[in-house]
């Protein structure tokens, strides 16, 4: 049971079980997104969030709590979960459900369950739960094999939705099975004893005015940057080292009442000539004024959410990922996948090879690729004009649109322009239902 009298903005609690209940209670004015997965356990909330039943077996949560700051994930194989509101007398934070969107979610998710530490008894607990977990959905499929093809979708479903959490297990397992201080090993009078990772972090906070501009430059580094609702800017930067072969990372910061630079070198990964292994072993959090200016220069994974400003992000080999937020946006990566969810504004995006998946209101917007494929969300009936040098766009429910020139489409009565330029690639235009599918 964890019990909380108050959440500090911009906090994240991360409760995870294999068999036993896990209890969350926490203020009836919270303001946070929670998400709780259960493989077999049930799930229980006293703010009246729908808990959905899977067709077979599984529920989930999924929904935010006010404005929703807090980042809150339960999460189960056989054990239930509950999230609990104290007895405060305080006027309840109004609930929104968020499930509809979930799987558009999971892989931001599933990107940072992998990134946690966890005790190895629990992973190996949980990989183990999991496979006779499966195997039993297995033998029960086996008993009713007249269904088998009817349950292949939600069995699916079920798969990637447990696999999130032997994921984190598997990986996190074997990492500290390297890492473990062993009994020394007799081989040919040569002893053998591997290293426990050091972490080590720095940070700071700065209080800001107006709408102030953060620059970041991180190059061997993964950054996360979220907007809250303080007027300051908060870092923290954590790195995983090998004593036996570490570097120190240098952190630099500037700032002034409406500036905030920083900048991080990790020598590490130039040593190594660009090895993202050791990119990602350093991570920078980042907290902003939800009316911010951007600009991130980082070769490791670029995520940002919840921010309204002018963002500019210059990324490398890994993924960039835009979610909830407004302004102008302009993003530069050569071979990572870039996501923008949830975007209102202007955005421009250049890429190399990784593919470019748009989903928002967007008042222009412009891509250009070279072996990357751009996917457009739009609404069911979309008002837009697009431009692309393909032949044909490609299309998922949607209506064929009107052709007013070469390389030029309509939708309905036409609206903002989309404009797009691929060399090896092509351009998908799909509805929001056809991701429900």
């Amino acid at each position: 049971t964890a019990d909380f009298d108050r959440l500090e903005s911009g906090s994240r609690i991360n409760l995870d079980t294999v068999n036993g209940r896990a209890n969350l209670i926490i203020p009836s004015d919270a303001n946070a997104t929670v998400r709780a997965d259960s493989l077999n356990g049930n799930i229980t909330n006293d703010f009246g969030l729908p808990v959905r039943k899977g067709k077979y077996v599984g529920r989930d949560l999924y929904g935010r709590l006010g404005n929703g700051d807090v980042q809150i994930r339960l999460n189960s194989v056989n054990g239930g979960l509950s999230i609990g509101r104290k007895n405060d007398g305080k006027t309840p934070s109004p609930a929104t459900n968020l499930l509809p969107q979930k799987e558009k979610d999971d892989h931001d998710w599933e990107r940072e369950m992998k990134d946690e530490l966890k005790s190895a008894k629990i992973d190996k607990e949980i990989a183990k739960s999991v496979k006779e977990s499966l195997k039993v959905s297995g033998a029960a499929a086996a008993n009713v094999a007249v269904a088998m093809e009817s349950m292949a979708p939600e069995i699916a479903k079920l798969s990637a939705q447990s696999a999130k959490i032997a994921a984190s297990a598997i990986e996190s397992a074997e990492l500290r099975e390297r890492s473990r201080p062993v009994r020394p090993v007799n081989l040919a009078n040569a002893f053998y004893f591997p290293t426990v990772p050091r972490v080590e972090s720095k940070s700071g906070s700065f209080k800001v005015k107006g709408v102030p501009k953060v620059t970041i430059e991180a190059k061997g580094c993964s950054v996360t940057v979220r907007g809250w609702e303080k007027n300051e800017v908060e870092y923290r930067v954590t790195q995983f080292s090998d004593p036996r072969n570490r570097a120190a990372i240098v952190t630099n910061d500037y700032h002034t009442d409406s500036t905030v630079n920083l900048k991080v070198d990790n020598p590490n990964y130039e040593a190594r000539a660009g090895n993202f292994t050791d990119a990602r072993r350093v991570r920078i959090e980042v907290f902003v004024p939800r009316r911010s200016n951007l600009k991130i220069d980082a070769n490791g994974a670029i995520r940002i959410e919840g921010v309204s400003g002018a963002v500019e992000l210059i990324g490398g080999d890994e993924p960039i990922n835009v979610r909830d937020s407004e302004g102008s946006l302009r993003v530069t990566n050569s071979d990572g996948r870039v996501r923008v969810i949830g975007y209102s504004g202007d955005v421009e995006t250049n890429t190399a090879d990784g593919d470019v998946y748009l989903e928002g209101k967007f008042s222009k917007l412009s891509g250009r690729a070279a072996s990357g494929t751009f996917y457009l969300t739009v609404p069911d009936e979309p008002n837009a004009d697009i431009s692309a040098n393909v032949e044909a766009l490609t299309l998922e429910d949607l209506r064929v649109p009107t052709a007013v020139g070469e390389g030029r489409w309509r939708f309905g009565k036409g609206g903002p322009k989309y404009t797009f330029a691929v060399e090896d690639g092509e351009v998908v235009v799909r509805s929001e239902k056809s991701l429900l599918k």
